[in-house]
């Protein structure tokens, strides 16, 4: 028996390139917010659902979902105190040159 268009699976993907409208955008939108919001990837949901990064990327943004930032956690750029101390490079010393 096929499935009515617009429903989700029992395991919430789609069929590759079925248009979801209406109501059940709405509903998927809220669901991709909520889970985005939690602190999943939008790699992460795409793969879950079947769809692409840039379909989850429209419906949130489409759902004024704020995106996090790009690459990741980045560490700081500062060492710390006392290891900055220990760790100073001598001075240069000015040579020089040989003239003939």
């Amino acid at each position: 028996m096929k499935r009515p268009k617009g429903v989700a699976k029992g395991d919430g993907t789609y069929e590759p390139y079925e248009q979801i409208m209406g109501k059940e955008r709405e509903t998927l939108g809220k669901t991709l917010a909520r889970r985005y919001r939690s602190g999943q990837s939008i790699r992460t949901i795409a793969a879950s659902i079947g769809r692409s990064y840039g379909f989850v990327h429209i419906v949130l943004r489409v759902h004024h979902v704020e995106l996090r930032p790009r690459g990741g956690y980045n560490r700081p750029r500062q060492r710390p105190a006392e290891e900055a101390q220990t760790t100073t490079p001598e001075p240069l010393v000015a040579r020089r040159r040989r003239t003939a």
